[in-house]
C-alpha cells in the first residue's frame, strides 16, 4: 500500500462506485458434494444473500495492518469496496430471513456451492449442533447447510463443502463448471472456476 495511506481509516462510500454495477452469480441448483477435502480459503464470494447482498471472502487482514488502517464494519458486518460494492463479511442479522420449520435457524442465503446458509448459532445451540470447520453441519428434513459466523470472524464461512460456481462480472462471460484450469484463480471468478467468452 502507498506509504501516504498508511495510518488512515479506510472509507469507501456507495457514492464512489459507478451508477450501475452488476454481477452474475452461477450456483449449482442441486449442490455436488467434493470429492476429499472441503475446499479451503479461496478468492471471491462465499455467496449470495436474499437482498443480493453479496458474502464476501475475508478481508485482507495482512494488508490492513502492514498499512496500520482501518477498514471498518457497519452494524451488519459490511461495507464498500470499488471492485464488488457492498457486501457482507458476516451474518449480523441484517440480511432477509426464510423461516423453514424443518431447520435450526432461519435461511439467509445460498453458498457459492449451492448449499443454504442459515442464520448464525450461538451458545449451547452451536456447541450441540457439532459445526465443521466450514461452519456447517447435516440436519434431518433440510441435509447438510451452513450457519454463517458473525463478522468478527471476517469471514461467513471457512471453506466449502460443495463444488462451487462462479461470481461473473461480464455479460459476455460464462461459467463452466466442468473445466478446472491450472495454477491460481482467474479474473473474474472463485478458484478453480474460469470464466469464457461465448463463441
Amino acid at each position: 500500500m502507498a506509504e501516504e495511506y498508511n495510518n488512515y481509516c479506510v472509507e469507501c462510500r456507495t457514492e464512489y462506485m459507478d451508477e450501475v454495477v452488476e454481477t452474475t452469480y452461477v450456483l449449482p441448483l442441486v449442490p455436488v458434494a467434493r470429492q476429499g477435502e472441503a475446499a479451503g480459503r479461496t478468492p471471491g464470494p462465499r455467496g449470495i444473500a436474499f437482498n443480493g447482498v453479496r458474502f464476501d471472502a475475508a478481508a485482507p487482514q495482512d494488508a490492513i495492518l502492514a498499512a496500520h488502517t482501518l477498514a471498518p464494519f457497519d452494524d451488519c458486518g459490511g461495507h464498500v469496496n470499488l471492485h464488488v460494492g457492498y457486501h457482507y463479511h458476516g451474518a449480523n442479522g441484517c440480511s432477509p430471513k426464510q423461516e423453514k420449520s424443518e431447520a435450526d435457524a432461519p435461511m439467509i442465503g445460498f453458498a457459492m456451492d449451492g448449499y443454504p446458509i442459515l442464520a448464525k448459532l450461538t451458545g449451547e445451540d452451536a456447541e450441540k449442533a457439532g459445526l465443521d470447520a466450514c461452519s456447517g453441519h447435516v440436519a434431518a428434513g433440510i441435509g447438510y447447510h451452513y450457519h454463517g459466523n458473525s463478522a468478527e470472524k471476517n469471514e461467513i464461512l471457512g471453506c466449502f463443502k460443495g463444488e462451487i460456481g462462479c461470481a461473473l462480472d461480464s455479460p459476455d462471460a460464462v461459467c463452466k463448471a466442468d473445466e478446472r484450469p491450472a495454477g491460481g484463480p482467474p479474473e473474474g471468478g472463485p478458484e478453480g472456476q474460469k470464466p469464457h467468452d461465448e463463441a
